[in-house]
């Protein structure tokens, strides 16, 4: 192989993995998902926010507890970090995205690794909650 085929052949293959770093996906947000099954629910504002702060807990999110109805959470890791805002009621919670660092974050995109967090985070939260199944209408991701 002559040199100028050969790094051409060096800049094709550095252009596609630099192509593979940036892939991103459209932000989840997880809004106003009920908090039960049935109605009417026994459960309230207090056992929402204490279940969804369980399920932060075992997903490795530090939660900050704004005020009731309302938390902060972030994830870490390695030099990504994602924090999400939380509201929730008595009937439904809400995740949405707060801000992110490293995350390729720009026009309703985001890298896919963020999504499945959010993803494992409404699953771990539909636990604590009792409910069982994949979310109503959850996107696959």
């Amino acid at each position: 192989m002559i040199p100028f085929q050969r790094c051409g052949l060096i800049f094709g293959i550095a252009a596609l993995l630099l192509a593979g770093c940036h892939h991103v996906d459209p932000v989840y947000n997880v809004n106003a998902r009920p908090t039960h099954l049935q109605t009417p629910s026994n459960l309230t504002e207090q056992a929402v926010g204490e279940a969804i702060t369980r399920a932060l807990a075992k997903t490795g999110w530090k939660v900050d507890i704004v005020k009731p109805g309302y938390l902060l959470a972030t994830i870490q890791w390695g030099n990504h970090s994602a924090s999400v805002d939380i509201n929730y009621d008595k009937d439904s919670f809400s995740i949405v995205l707060n801000s992110s660092h490293y995350l390729n974050e720009k026009d309703g995109e985001i890298h896919p690794t963020y999504n499945k967090y959010i993803v494992d985070l409404e699953s771990a939260i539909r636990t604590e909650l009792g409910m069982q199944g994949p979310p109503p209408l959850m996107r696959h991701i």
